[in-house]
């Protein structure tokens, strides 16, 4: 062949590779399907990847290596994208991990890649080439499974994406004192762990102290637990309680597992079994401080503190353990029903004696700590809890409202037998500190009780209720940040980064716009986060570096696409 006729065959060679660069580009922004979308980018790279090879043949025997540079730079990129594509490949197979009964796939939840390498194509920055200048460039993979090297031109990063894409990978959790490895569930971040040695519960003068410590005062008789590590097995938190496995409680867009194994407890229920085993009491008040991912506003904070209130009774002297007086109380006339019913472990009889004992307690309790409401009102609402039966609310009507107070029941049966209790019967209690202390205290912003201003801490003294004189309210900087998210994306989960960034500059978070496109069914979501300081005036130009930094994270950690 005459050195023309290869100079034809090179001209041809170099219209065809931007013709298949395109053909890629199309398919990875314009193919909803992503098994069709994963075809046409495989056959696009290995297209490429072909002609790359017979140009450096002919480019070689023309002008030499120096020559071929272009062509073999592309023949680079080509096998960088083939094998990201070969993974994205045979993440997306269908799987019993993976795949719903329908067949349809997944998307990993946060930090829960399917493999190392499916994290790592999630998103990449790569840099493209015009005429030797470089910019950055970022390739949307919304589900996950479309690999970010279908750009112009990839710089060959793979090896570091894969190493920087989930932060959490390789290191350990460190928790009061002790490491935890970290495996593929987990999802608590040094933000939540740092605050396990705060314990407000046991601060004197603090106001989750004050109420703990009127409560026991109450139950004067009732044995004081709450030194408990918050580190538990998923055994303790939800298993020993009757947890179903689908129960949403489970899910890590609403819990913090330190592994697949180990959660921070969600609840001070995680201690109850261990507490009954041990048979030192009739009676225990367990407290201590709680963990769940949530939304972010002025009433909901991922660190709270729970009150339990455990009563068991023998059963073979359940008539005399347990009678009560409850004349003139809103017990009178409550029934149990068949939507709140009686175990099958226990009879009627042993049903109503224990659940009246909890609900005349309770009730005692309750008046007792709002004391200066002389004509409060009282009202019992059926609930549904794993752990007990029947189940019950409580509200009080305080200030012209009905405020939820707590929830109970009368303990599982099968709960008991477990702890060692087969003997005795009992109740339960669950109440949280916050929400109570907040309206004791007029306390406005759950956020105040992680203070350390002086001016905070100062205007509480044990054993007193008084109301929270604000000090200061300075003003507030809403900044707004938009992206495409993909199927599993969770609200919790850019919570949690938010929190990780913003710390409690963050007074709440709140989604005010969702977009789903009509063509590719892309959903687009537009959160508006307000940041205010409880102790000094922010400038925008520092709300800025933290809105900045937040997009940057957002980006890397949940694998979304700015807008």
């Amino acid at each position: 062949m005459t050195t023309a006729s290869l100079t034809d065959i090179m001209i041809l060679f170099t219209f065809l590779i931007p013709i298949v660069r395109h053909f890629q580009t199309t398919a990875n922004s314009g193919v909803s399907n992503d098994k069709i979308r994963l075809v046409a980018l495989s056959m696009g790279g290995k297209i490429a990847f072909v002609i790359c090879a017979f140009a450096i043949t002919i480019s070689l025997s023309l002008t030499g290596i120096f020559g071929s540079y272009f062509y073999i730079e592309f023949l680079i990129e080509d096998f960088c994208c083939l094998t990201a594509s070969t993974w994205c490949t045979a993440d997306s197979q269908p799987s019993s991990a993976t795949t719903s009964q329908t067949g349809s796939l997944k998307r990993p939840a946060l930090n829960q890649p399917a493999r190392p390498q499916l994290a790592a194509v999630r998103r990449m920055s790569v840099q493209v080439s015009h005429g030797g200048q470089q910019s950055h460039h970022s390739e949307e993979t919304e589900d996950g499974l479309v690999p970010a090297c279908v750009t112009p031109r990839l710089s060959c990063k793979i090896a570091t994406a894969i190493a920087s894409s989930n932060p959490l990978a390789n290191s350990d959790s460190e928790i009061l004192g002790k490491r935890y490895p970290r495996d593929s569930k987990t999802n608590v971040t040094e933000n939540i762990t740092s605050k396990t040695s705060r314990r407000l519960h046991l601060q004197l003068n603090h106001p989750i102290n004050i109420l703990k410590r009127r409560i026991e005062a109450h139950f004067s008789n009732y044995k004081v637990v709450d030194s408990l590590n918050p580190v538990v097995s998923t055994q303790q938190n939800f298993d020993s309680l009757l947890f179903t496995d689908d129960h949403p409680g489970r899910a890590v867009t609403d819990t913090y597992y330190v592994d697949s194994n180990t959660v921070l407890r969600t609840h001070t229920s995680a201690h109850q079994s261990e507490v009954l085993k041990t048979r030192a009491a009739d009676a225990y008040l367990l407290t201590a401080d709680v963990y769940r991912r949530d939304e972010i506003d002025v009433s909901h904070y991922p660190v709270f503190h729970q009150m339990e209130g455990l009563r068991t009774f023998d059963r073979k002297n359940l008539e005399a353990e347990a009678a009560v007086h409850v004349t003139g109380t809103s017990i009178e006339g409550a029934v149990l029903s068949a939507t709140n019913p009686v175990q099958s472990a226990h009879t009627p009889r042993e049903a109503e004696l224990v659940d009246l004992h909890l609900r005349h307690s309770l009730e005692g309790m309750v008046r007792d700590l709002f004391r200066e409401e002389k004509e409060l009102q009282i009202r019992w609402i059926e609930a549904y809890f794993p752990f007990t039966s029947p189940s019950w609310e409580m509200e009080v009507l305080y200030r012209g409202s009905w405020l939820e107070l707590l929830g109970c029941g009368v303990i599982q049966q099968k709960i008991m037998d477990e702890a060692n209790n087969a003997d005795r019967v009992g109740w339960a209690f669950g109440l949280g500190l916050e929400r109570i202390a907040m309206v004791m205290f007029d306390i406005p912003d759950i956020r105040l009780f992680w203070s350390t201003d002086k001016r905070f801490i100062s205007q509480f003294a044990s054993g007193e209720i008084v109301k929270f004189q604000p000090f200061s309210k300075y003003p507030a900087c809403y900044k707004d940040i938009s992206f495409w998210c993909g199927e599993g994306f969770h609200d919790n989960d850019f919570a949690e980064i938010v929190r990780d960034v913003a710390g409690d500059m963050a007074e709440d978070v709140k989604l005010i716009d969702k977009f789903v496109h009509p063509k590719t069914k892309r959903v687009s979501r537009c959160f508006r986060i307000n940041y205010r300081s409880m102790e000094r005036t922010c400038t925008n130009e520092e709300i800025d570096k933290i809105q900045d930094e937040l997009r940057s994270v957002t980006e890397s950690r949940l694998g979304v696409e700015l807008r």
